[in-house]
C-alpha cells in the first residue's frame, strides 16, 4: 500500500483510500449476490442463446459483399492465426497460447495479456464471414472458445480491463457467427462473457481509459445477454459510467483529457460503440454527449498525419498498423470526413447507422485548430503542431509526457521534426526517455523535465503551459506560449510559420534568476540525416529532400548530432510503433550562463528559398533572400510580427498581439 503511495499528491491518495474502500464492498457483495443467481444463471446458460449485437451475422455479409476489394486483405490478416500466430502490439508475432508460463518474465507475462484479450479473433470471423466455405475458419474460432474456457479455469485472477477487451471480441464473434457455431462452442464463449462481465462489474477502475474499456464491455455484455438476470443491471451501469466519464474525460473541444492520440482514438471508437449498443437497446444517450462525441472525431480528424498515421502524442505509437485499434481509429477520424478512406471499416465501426446519425451537418465540418491545446496548423503538404497542451487528465496522467512547448512539423508529405513516441510500457529505460523532456523537440532546463516523472506510470507536479498569443500576418501565422514547469525560471517560445514558402521560426527565451544549463532538442524522424556545414550551421537531408537549419543564441552553444546512444542516457531514436525502436538523428544544442538567454533557430526548404538566409538574433531579423525580412518584437505583454520586403523599418509593425 505505501509503495502505491509513494510519489502521490493528496488528491491521488484520497481517490486511492476511495477505491480500495468501493472494491471492497463489490468483493465481497457482489460474488455472494451472483452465488443466489447461480440456478438461474445455469439455466440461462443451457440456452445458448446467440447474443444481441448492432451488427447482425447477414448485415456483415452483405456489407462484407459490397466490398469485394478488401476481401484479399482480410483472408490475409487471417491467415497468421489459422496458422497459430498473431501480432501483439509491442511484441511482434507471437504464437497463440492461451495458457501462461508461470516461469515467464514481467516482460513476457505482459505479452500474454494482451494476446489473452482474444483480437485475433477478429480476422477468424471476418474472414468466415467472407469466403462461400468457412468450415476452416468456424473451426479455427471453435478451437479458440474451447481453448480460452480452459486456460479460464486454470488461472482465476484476471485484469478488469483485458476482461472488458476479452468480452467485447467474444460478444462480437458468438453475435457475427451465431448458429454457425456448435451449440457446446457458444456456451462455452457465452460462460466466457459472464466470467468477465462480472470480473468487471466487481474490479473496475475509479476514471481513466481502462473504465472506459470496462463500461462500455458492461453495456455491450447487458444489452447483447437478453433474459439473463444481471443483463438490466450491467446495460444501465455501463451506460452511466460511459456517459459520466464523456463528460469527465473529454475536453469541451473533444480532446481526451489524457492528451495521448492512441487513448484518443481508442476511446473515441469505444464511446461510438456505446452510443451505438444504447440506440439498439433503445437507450439513447444524452445530446451532449453526442455532441462531444462528434468533436472527438473532429479533434482525431486534425490530429493525423500524411502517411495514414497520427501525431504520436503522449505514450502513443503512430496508430498506421493493421491491429483492431489503429483500423477502428483511423475509421473513427474519418467520420464525416470525405477524404477518408477505408470505408469498409467506417461501415463496420458504424454497424449499420449512417455518419448523419452520429452528427449534425454543423458538427461534421468542424476542425478545432487546437484539440485539447495541441495548435495545429497546415498549408499544402506542410505541417505544424505546436504544444501548449497541460500534462494531462488531473489525476490519472499515467499517459503523460514532460513535453511542455514541443512542436511537431512535416514537410512535403513527410514526418521530419517528430515527437519520438511512446517506446514501451515494459523497458523501463526506453519508457523513462520516451516520457523525459529530453525527447521531445522543445527545451531543457538543468538537465530536468518539464513535468516531473515520478515512475513509469507516475508523475509528481505537471509542468502548466498557457498560450500567449497567436495570429497572422501577410505571409504566415504565428503562436506563443509560456509554461512554469522550470520555476521560478519561465521558458517562452514562439513559433512563426511562411504560409508562401513554408519557413520555420523558433524562438525561445528563458527567464528567471541565476545561472542555468539550458539544452534545446530537435528530433527528427527516421530516415533524415544531417550534417554539420558551419557553426550554428546544418542540413536535414533525406531522399530529395533538403531543409537547411540556421541556430543563434546570446550565449556559447555547443551542438551535437546524436544517433542511437543508449550512454550515458538514451538519445538519439523514434518508436513508430510500441517495442519498435529505430535509430535516428537528433541534434542538441547546449549553452550556460545568467539569463534571460534567447535562442533563435530558422529551418526553411532551400530550393523553395535558394538564397541566403540571414539570421540576426539580437536584432531579432530574418533575410530571406527574395522574400524579405521577417522581424519580431517581444517584450513582457507585446509580440510583434512583421514581414517586409526590402529594408526593415523598425517602426512599422504589421501584427500586434498584446496578452496579460
Amino acid at each position: 500500500m505505501l509503495t502505491a503511495l509513494k510519489g502521490r499528491t493528496p488528491a491521488q491518495i484520497a481517490g486511492i483510500a476511495q477505491d480500495r474502500v468501493v472494491l471492497l464492498n463489490r468483493r465481497w457483495r457482489l460474488p455472494l449476490l451472483r452465488h443466489g443467481l447461480e440456478a438461474r444463471e445455469r439455466e440461462w446458460l443451457d440456452r445458448a442463446a446467440v447474443p444481441r449485437w448492432p451488427l447482425t451475422g447477414e448485415a456483415a455479409r452483405n456489407l462484407l459483399r459490397r466490398h469485394s476489394g478488401d476481401h484479399a486483405r482480410l483472408l490475409a490478416d487471417a491467415e497468421p492465426a489459422m496458422s497459430g500466430w498473431t501480432e501483439v502490439s509491442g511484441f511482434g508475432r507471437r504464437p497463440i497460447a492461451l495458457h501462461p508460463d508461470p516461469q515467464a518474465s514481467a516482460r513476457d507475462a505482459y505479452c500474454y495479456r494482451l494476446l489473452s484479450r482474444l483480437d485475433f479473433l477478429r480476422p477468424l470471423v471476418r474472414a468466415a464471414l467472407t469466403v462461400d466455405d468457412s468450415a476452416l475458419f468456424l473451426q479455427a474460432v471453435e478451437t479458440r472458445l474451447f481453448e480460452w474456457e480452459k486456460a479460464r479455469a486454470v488461472e482465476r485472477e484476471w485484469d478488469s480491463v483485458d476482461d472488458a477487451i476479452r468480452l467485447l471480441n467474444l460478444v462480437e464473434a458468438l453475435a457475427l457467427l451465431g448458429e454457425l457455431l456448435p451449440r457446446e462452442a457458444r456456451r462455452a464463449g457465452l460462460q466466457a462473457v459472464l466470467e468477465a462481465a462480472w470480473n468487471v462489474e466487481i474490479h473496475r477502475t475509479r476514471t481513466g481509459n481502462h473504465l472506459i474499456y470496462e463500461a462500455l464491455a458492461l453495456l455491450a455484455a447487458g444489452a447483447a445477454l437478453a433474459g439473463h438476470p444481471r443483463a438490466t443491471t450491467w446495460q444501465a451501469l455501463g451506460r452511466r459510467l460511459l456517459e459520466d466519464e464523456m463528460l469527465r474525460q473529454v475536453l469541451p473541444d473533444g480532446m481526451n483529457a489524457e492528451l495521448c492520440t492512441n487513448y484518443h482514438l481508442i476511446t473515441g471508437t469505444n464511446f461510438l460503440k456505446g452510443w451505438i449498443l444504447g440506440r439498439m437497446a433503445q437507450r439513447e444517450f444524452s445530446p451532449a454527449y453526442r455532441r462531444r462525441l462528434g468533436r472527438m472525431a473532429a479533434a482525431a480528424w486534425q490530429l493525423r498525419a500524411a502517411d495514414g498515421g497520427f501525431i504520436a502524442l503522449g505514450d502513443s505509437d503512430r496508430m498506421a498498423g493493421s491491429s483492431r485499434e489503429e483500423v477502428e481509429g483511423r475509421a473513427f477520424a474519418g467520420l464525416g470526413r470525405t477524404a477518408a478512406d477505408s470505408p469498409l471499416e467506417r461501415e463496420w465501426l458504424l454497424a449499420g447507422l449512417t455518419e448523419d446519425d452520429l452528427l449534425d451537418a454543423s458538427e461534421a465540418g468542424e476542425e478545432p485548430s487546437a484539440p485539447g491545446g495541441y495548435h495545429v496548423w497546415r498549408s499544402g503538404t506542410a505541417a505544424v503542431l505546436f504544444d501548449v497542451a497541460p500534462f494531462g487528465l488531473p489525476g490519472a496522467s499515467h499517459h503523460g509526457h514532460a513535453d511542455a512547448l514541443s512542436f511537431e512539423a512535416h514537410v512535403d508529405g513527410v514526418r521530419f521534426l517528430v515527437d519520438p513516441g511512446g517506446f514501451s510500457y515494459v523497458d523501463h529505460a526506453a519508457r523513462a526517455f520516451a516520457r523525459s523532456t529530453a525527447a521531445h523537440n522543445t527545451l531543457q532546463v538543468d538537465g530536468r523535465s518539464s513535468s516531473q516523472i515520478t515512475g513509469s506510470f507516475r508523475f509528481g507536479r505537471g509542468a502548466r503551459a498557457r498560450l500567449l498569443a497567436q495570429g497572422e500576418f501577410e505571409g504566415g501565422i504565428y503562436w506563443a506560449g509560456e509554461h512554469d514547469g522550470y520555476e521560478p525560471v519561465t521558458h517562452k517560445r514562439l513559433l512563426i510559420m511562411g504560409t508562401g514558402p513554408f519557413f520555420l521560426v523558433v524562438v525561445d527565451r528563458v527567464e528567471g534568476p541565476g545561472r542555468h544549463t539550458l539544452e534545446t532538442f530537435f528530433h527528427a524522424d527516421a530516415g533524415w540525416e544531417a550534417r554539420r556545414e558551419a557553426p550554428g550551421r546544418h542540413l536535414w537531408l533525406r531522399q530529395n529532400l533538403r531543409m537547411a537549419h540556421r541556430t543563434w543564441c546570446n550565449l556559447a552553444q555547443e551542438m551535437e548530432l546524436v544517433q542511437g546512444r543508449t550512454q550515458p542516457h538514451w538519445q538519439g531514436w523514434v518508436a513508430p510503433a510500441y517495442g519498435q525502436y529505430l535509430e535516428a538523428v537528433t541534434l542538441t544544442a547546449r549553452c550556460a550562463g545568467d539569463l534571460p538567454v534567447d535562442v533563435v533557430n530558422v529551418l526553411v526548404k532551400p530550393d523553395e528559398l535558394p538564397g541566403e538566409v540571414e539570421l540576426d538574433g539580437p536584432a531579432r531579423r530574418v533575410r530571406f533572400a527574395g522574400l524579405g525580412d521577417l522581424a519580431w518584437g517581444w517584450n513582457e505583454h507585446d509580440i510583434m510580427i512583421s514581414m517586409e520586403k526590402g529594408t526593415w523599418n523598425s517602426s512599422s509593425w504589421k501584427n500586434r498581439s498584446t496578452f496579460r
